[in-house]
Protein backbone atom coordinates (compact mmCIF):
# COMPACT_ATOMS: atom_id res chain seq x y z
CA UNK A 1 0.00 0.00 0.00
CA UNK A 2 2.97 2.66 0.82
CA UNK A 3 4.52 1.51 -2.81
CA UNK A 4 1.17 2.19 -3.96
CA UNK A 5 0.39 5.33 -2.10
CA UNK A 6 3.19 6.34 -3.80
CA UNK A 7 3.09 6.29 -7.36
CA UNK A 8 -0.07 8.15 -7.24
CA UNK A 9 1.55 11.07 -5.61
CA UNK A 10 4.24 11.01 -8.28
CA UNK A 11 1.81 10.56 -10.73
CA UNK A 12 -0.46 13.89 -10.08
CA UNK A 13 2.75 15.93 -8.76
CA UNK A 14 2.51 17.95 -11.64
CA UNK A 15 -1.49 19.22 -11.20
CA UNK A 16 -0.73 19.78 -7.71
CA UNK A 17 2.10 21.99 -7.99
CA UNK A 18 4.07 19.60 -5.80
CA UNK A 19 7.59 20.08 -5.77
CA UNK A 20 9.44 16.89 -4.26
CA UNK A 21 12.77 16.46 -3.34
CA UNK A 22 15.12 15.22 -5.73
CA UNK A 23 18.91 14.75 -6.85
CA UNK A 24 19.48 17.01 -9.76
CA UNK A 25 21.66 15.09 -11.34
CA UNK A 26 19.07 12.97 -11.09
CA UNK A 27 16.43 14.59 -13.00
CA UNK A 28 18.03 16.81 -15.09
CA UNK A 29 16.41 16.73 -18.58
CA UNK A 30 17.95 18.18 -21.69
CA UNK A 31 15.12 20.23 -23.07
CA UNK A 32 17.10 21.47 -26.13
CA UNK A 33 16.32 17.30 -27.22
CA UNK A 34 12.65 16.76 -25.97
CA UNK A 35 10.90 15.25 -28.56
CA UNK A 36 7.03 17.12 -28.23
CA UNK A 37 5.53 15.12 -30.96
CA UNK A 38 2.30 13.26 -29.93
CA UNK A 39 4.42 9.78 -30.92
CA UNK A 40 7.12 9.82 -28.23
CA UNK A 41 4.64 11.21 -25.62
CA UNK A 42 2.59 8.25 -26.39
CA UNK A 43 5.96 5.94 -26.34
CA UNK A 44 6.44 7.69 -22.79
CA UNK A 45 2.70 6.87 -21.29
CA UNK A 46 3.26 3.02 -22.48
CA UNK A 47 6.06 2.22 -21.65
CA UNK A 48 5.31 3.84 -17.72
CA UNK A 49 2.18 1.60 -17.78
CA UNK A 50 4.71 -1.29 -18.39
CA UNK A 51 6.77 -0.24 -15.82
CA UNK A 52 3.78 0.87 -13.32
CA UNK A 53 2.48 -3.10 -13.79
CA UNK A 54 5.79 -4.39 -13.05
CA UNK A 55 6.32 -2.78 -9.81
CA UNK A 56 3.42 -3.84 -8.44
CA UNK A 57 4.97 -7.57 -8.63
CA UNK A 58 6.18 -8.02 -4.92
CA UNK A 59 8.45 -10.40 -6.06
CA UNK A 60 10.16 -8.28 -8.58
CA UNK A 61 14.01 -7.67 -7.42
CA UNK A 62 14.71 -4.46 -6.08
CA UNK A 63 17.42 -3.73 -9.21
CA UNK A 64 14.47 -4.12 -11.08
CA UNK A 65 12.53 -2.19 -9.05
CA UNK A 66 14.76 0.49 -8.77
CA UNK A 67 14.83 0.76 -12.45
CA UNK A 68 11.33 1.28 -13.34
CA UNK A 69 11.32 3.53 -10.16
CA UNK A 70 13.66 5.59 -11.73
CA UNK A 71 12.13 5.66 -15.06
CA UNK A 72 9.10 6.68 -13.89
CA UNK A 73 10.40 10.03 -12.27
CA UNK A 74 12.19 10.79 -15.09
CA UNK A 75 9.05 10.27 -17.27
CA UNK A 76 6.83 12.43 -15.07
CA UNK A 77 9.71 15.09 -15.51
CA UNK A 78 9.48 14.43 -19.45
CA UNK A 79 5.60 14.46 -19.70
CA UNK A 80 5.67 17.95 -17.24
CA UNK A 81 7.89 19.58 -19.91
CA UNK A 82 6.56 18.54 -22.85
CA UNK A 83 3.38 19.97 -21.07
CA UNK A 84 4.46 23.04 -20.65
CA UNK A 85 6.08 23.63 -24.06
CA UNK A 86 3.44 22.77 -25.82
CA UNK A 87 0.75 24.85 -23.92
CA UNK A 88 2.75 27.85 -24.01
CA UNK A 89 3.26 27.79 -27.96
CA UNK A 90 -0.29 26.60 -28.70
CA UNK A 91 -1.47 30.10 -30.88
CA UNK A 92 -5.39 29.89 -29.81
CA UNK A 93 -7.29 29.46 -26.55
CA UNK A 94 -9.00 26.71 -28.25
CA UNK A 95 -5.60 24.69 -28.88
CA UNK A 96 -4.77 25.44 -25.34
CA UNK A 97 -7.51 24.00 -23.83
CA UNK A 98 -8.14 20.68 -25.45
CA UNK A 99 -4.10 20.37 -24.68
CA UNK A 100 -4.58 21.19 -20.77
CA UNK A 101 -7.37 18.41 -21.26
CA UNK A 102 -5.66 15.70 -22.56
CA UNK A 103 -3.11 15.90 -20.09
CA UNK A 104 -5.61 15.64 -17.30
CA UNK A 105 -6.80 12.32 -19.20
CA UNK A 106 -3.47 10.89 -19.51
CA UNK A 107 -3.02 11.99 -15.54
CA UNK A 108 -6.12 10.41 -14.68
CA UNK A 109 -5.39 7.01 -16.75
CA UNK A 110 -1.99 6.49 -15.00
CA UNK A 111 -3.30 7.30 -11.85
CA UNK A 112 -6.28 4.65 -12.29
CA UNK A 113 -3.30 1.89 -13.68
CA UNK A 114 -1.11 3.04 -10.36
CA UNK A 115 -4.57 2.33 -7.86
CA UNK A 116 -5.95 -1.12 -9.61
CA UNK A 117 -5.08 -4.68 -9.59
CA UNK A 118 -1.55 -5.67 -10.97
CA UNK A 119 -2.16 -6.60 -14.95
CA UNK A 120 -0.15 -9.08 -17.84
CA UNK A 121 0.91 -7.92 -20.59
CA UNK A 122 1.16 -10.42 -24.21
CA UNK A 123 3.95 -12.21 -23.58
CA UNK A 124 4.77 -12.44 -19.65
CA UNK A 125 7.83 -14.77 -18.74
CA UNK A 126 7.65 -17.73 -16.15
CA UNK A 127 4.43 -18.70 -17.75
CA UNK A 128 2.75 -21.76 -19.48
CA UNK A 129 0.56 -21.58 -22.34
CA UNK A 130 -1.00 -24.82 -23.07
CA UNK A 131 -2.99 -24.58 -26.85
CA UNK A 132 -3.91 -26.41 -30.06
CA UNK A 133 -3.77 -25.40 -33.35
CA UNK A 134 -5.07 -26.63 -36.80
CA UNK A 135 -2.56 -25.71 -39.71
CA UNK A 136 -4.18 -25.59 -43.98
CA UNK A 137 -2.06 -28.21 -45.87
CA UNK A 138 -2.54 -29.61 -49.39
CA UNK A 139 -5.80 -31.03 -50.54
CA UNK A 140 -5.26 -34.25 -49.89
CA UNK A 141 -4.26 -33.91 -46.33
CA UNK A 142 -6.50 -33.45 -43.55
CA UNK A 143 -6.24 -30.13 -40.99
CA UNK A 144 -3.20 -31.03 -39.02
CA UNK A 145 -4.60 -30.62 -35.77
CA UNK A 146 -2.15 -30.75 -32.28
CA UNK A 147 -1.57 -30.06 -28.49
CA UNK A 148 0.99 -27.76 -27.47
CA UNK A 149 2.89 -26.54 -24.17
CA UNK A 150 4.72 -23.47 -24.08
CA UNK A 151 7.07 -22.36 -21.34
CA UNK A 152 7.84 -18.46 -21.92
CA UNK A 153 11.50 -18.69 -20.27
CA UNK A 154 11.63 -14.67 -20.78
CA UNK A 155 9.88 -11.94 -22.68
CA UNK A 156 11.27 -12.78 -26.34
CA UNK A 157 11.42 -16.56 -25.91
CA UNK A 158 9.40 -19.19 -26.15
CA UNK A 159 10.10 -22.99 -25.82
CA UNK A 160 7.86 -25.83 -26.14
CA UNK A 161 6.79 -29.24 -27.13
CA UNK A 162 3.66 -30.39 -29.47
CA UNK A 163 1.84 -33.68 -30.17
CA UNK A 164 -0.64 -33.88 -33.08
CA UNK A 165 -2.81 -35.86 -36.05
CA UNK A 166 -3.06 -35.81 -39.44
CA UNK A 167 -4.49 -37.93 -42.33
CA UNK A 168 -3.42 -38.46 -46.02
CA UNK A 169 -5.62 -39.93 -48.33
CA UNK A 170 -4.24 -41.62 -51.55
CA UNK A 171 -5.79 -42.94 -54.62
CA UNK A 172 -4.40 -45.95 -56.86
CA UNK A 173 -5.04 -48.38 -59.61
CA UNK A 174 -6.28 -51.37 -57.90
CA UNK A 175 -7.82 -54.50 -58.60
CA UNK A 176 -11.93 -54.82 -57.45
CA UNK A 177 -14.37 -57.81 -57.73
CA UNK A 178 -11.63 -59.21 -59.83
CA UNK A 179 -11.50 -56.22 -62.30
CA UNK A 180 -8.46 -53.64 -62.83
CA UNK A 181 -10.39 -50.52 -61.24
CA UNK A 182 -9.10 -47.06 -62.12
CA UNK A 183 -10.02 -44.51 -59.35
CA UNK A 184 -11.11 -41.09 -60.23
CA UNK A 185 -10.32 -37.78 -59.25
CA UNK A 186 -11.21 -37.19 -55.93
CA UNK A 187 -11.78 -40.76 -54.78
CA UNK A 188 -9.31 -42.78 -53.00
CA UNK A 189 -9.40 -46.50 -51.65
CA UNK A 190 -6.67 -46.27 -48.71
CA UNK A 191 -5.41 -43.48 -46.32
CA UNK A 192 -2.13 -43.05 -44.13
CA UNK A 193 -2.91 -41.84 -40.66
CA UNK A 194 0.09 -39.82 -38.71
CA UNK A 195 1.02 -38.89 -35.59
CA UNK A 196 3.40 -35.65 -35.39
CA UNK A 197 5.85 -34.86 -32.62
CA UNK A 198 8.35 -32.32 -32.36
CA UNK A 199 9.56 -28.98 -30.81
CA UNK A 200 8.98 -25.39 -31.19
CA UNK A 201 10.76 -22.14 -30.24
CA UNK A 202 9.28 -18.84 -30.90
CA UNK A 203 10.93 -15.08 -30.37
CA UNK A 204 8.49 -12.83 -29.44
CA UNK A 205 9.58 -9.18 -30.83
CA UNK A 206 7.81 -7.62 -27.57
CA UNK A 207 9.73 -4.31 -26.65
CA UNK A 208 7.96 -1.93 -24.25
CA UNK A 209 10.19 0.86 -25.58
CA UNK A 210 9.46 0.98 -28.85
CA UNK A 211 7.07 -1.44 -29.78
CA UNK A 212 7.13 -3.16 -33.38
CA UNK A 213 4.50 -1.02 -35.59
CA UNK A 214 2.86 1.00 -32.52
CA UNK A 215 0.89 -2.56 -30.76
CA UNK A 216 -0.51 -2.09 -27.49
CA UNK A 217 2.07 -4.73 -25.71
CA UNK A 218 -0.71 -5.56 -23.24
CA UNK A 219 -2.63 -7.00 -25.83
CA UNK A 220 -0.71 -7.84 -29.47
CA UNK A 221 2.70 -8.51 -30.80
CA UNK A 222 4.23 -9.86 -33.43
CA UNK A 223 6.38 -13.01 -33.21
CA UNK A 224 8.58 -15.65 -35.70
CA UNK A 225 8.15 -19.41 -34.77
CA UNK A 226 10.28 -22.46 -35.63
CA UNK A 227 9.66 -26.33 -35.60
CA UNK A 228 11.26 -29.29 -35.69
CA UNK A 229 10.32 -32.95 -34.99
CA UNK A 230 9.19 -35.59 -37.01
CA UNK A 231 5.81 -37.36 -38.53
CA UNK A 232 5.32 -40.99 -37.63
CA UNK A 233 2.87 -43.18 -40.39
CA UNK A 234 0.94 -45.87 -38.94
CA UNK A 235 0.01 -48.89 -40.87
CA UNK A 236 -2.72 -47.48 -44.25
CA UNK A 237 -5.84 -48.26 -44.03
CA UNK A 238 -8.35 -49.21 -46.93
CA UNK A 239 -11.08 -46.92 -47.79
CA UNK A 240 -12.70 -49.50 -50.06
CA UNK A 241 -12.27 -53.10 -51.12
CA UNK A 242 -8.90 -52.87 -52.13
CA UNK A 243 -5.63 -53.05 -50.01
CA UNK A 244 -3.23 -52.80 -52.87
CA UNK A 245 -1.19 -50.85 -51.49
CA UNK A 246 1.38 -49.04 -54.16
CA UNK A 247 2.27 -45.72 -52.78
CA UNK A 248 4.52 -44.75 -49.87
CA UNK A 249 3.56 -42.27 -47.29
CA UNK A 250 4.61 -38.69 -48.61
CA UNK A 251 5.32 -37.24 -45.74
CA UNK A 252 6.79 -39.47 -43.48
CA UNK A 253 10.01 -38.21 -41.27
CA UNK A 254 10.88 -35.37 -40.95
CA UNK A 255 8.54 -32.47 -39.58
CA UNK A 256 9.39 -28.68 -39.80
CA UNK A 257 8.79 -25.46 -40.48
CA UNK A 258 8.96 -21.50 -39.74
CA UNK A 259 6.36 -19.52 -39.28
CA UNK A 260 5.72 -15.81 -38.52
CA UNK A 261 3.04 -14.57 -36.43
CA UNK A 262 0.72 -12.29 -34.32
CA UNK A 263 -0.46 -13.27 -30.86
CA UNK A 264 -3.53 -11.45 -29.27
CA UNK A 265 -4.23 -11.49 -25.55
CA UNK A 266 -8.07 -11.49 -25.03
CA UNK A 267 -7.47 -11.31 -21.18
CA UNK A 268 -5.06 -12.76 -18.41
CA UNK A 269 -5.43 -16.08 -19.64
CA UNK A 270 -6.51 -17.04 -22.78
CA UNK A 271 -5.00 -15.73 -26.27
CA UNK A 272 -4.90 -16.83 -30.36
CA UNK A 273 -2.48 -17.07 -32.68
CA UNK A 274 -2.56 -16.79 -36.51
CA UNK A 275 0.64 -17.79 -38.58
CA UNK A 276 1.55 -17.79 -42.47
CA UNK A 277 4.50 -19.19 -43.25
CA UNK A 278 6.30 -22.53 -44.71
CA UNK A 279 6.29 -25.93 -43.49
CA UNK A 280 5.30 -29.74 -43.86
CA UNK A 281 2.58 -28.75 -41.07
CA UNK A 282 0.74 -26.09 -42.15
CA UNK A 283 0.94 -22.78 -44.56
CA UNK A 284 -1.48 -21.18 -42.44
CA UNK A 285 -2.06 -22.08 -38.54
CA UNK A 286 -4.87 -20.88 -36.18
CA UNK A 287 -4.27 -21.45 -32.44
CA UNK A 288 -5.54 -20.76 -28.86
CA UNK A 289 -4.06 -21.03 -25.87
CA UNK A 290 -4.68 -20.75 -22.12
CA UNK A 291 -2.14 -19.39 -19.99
CA UNK A 292 -1.07 -20.19 -16.70
CA UNK A 293 1.30 -18.74 -13.89
CA UNK A 294 3.63 -20.69 -12.10
CA UNK A 295 4.14 -20.10 -8.82
CA UNK A 296 7.65 -17.60 -8.99
CA UNK A 297 10.34 -18.46 -6.25
CA UNK A 298 10.12 -15.54 -3.65
CA UNK A 299 12.99 -13.28 -4.17
CA UNK A 300 14.53 -11.60 -0.71
CA UNK A 301 13.95 -8.26 -0.62
CA UNK A 302 14.36 -5.42 1.75
CA UNK A 303 11.45 -5.70 3.93
CA UNK A 304 11.19 -1.43 3.10
CA UNK A 305 12.07 -0.66 -0.16
CA UNK A 306 14.20 2.49 -0.67
CA UNK A 307 11.70 4.76 -2.23
CA UNK A 308 13.35 8.28 -2.38
CA UNK A 309 16.42 9.58 -3.93
CA UNK A 310 17.03 12.16 -1.43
Amino acid sequence: MKNLLLLVVMLIAASLKTEVLFSQDFLEIDKSKIDTSKRAVRRITNLSVYYLEQMKKTDLPQAEYDNAREYLFKAERELKEIDKMKINNAKFKLDKAFLIEAKKERDAKLTEIASTPQGYFSAEERSINIGAFVGITGAKYTKPVAILVEYNVVKRWTGGVWVGYFMEQKQVHGSFDGKIKSYGVGESNYKFDYITVGVKGKYHFFNPVRPLFGLPMKYLHFYVAAGLGYNLALKPRALQNDTDVKDNPSKAGLAYGIWPGIHYQMDEHLGFDLEAGYGNLGIVKLGLNWRLFMSKPKIEVPQNRNNSFN
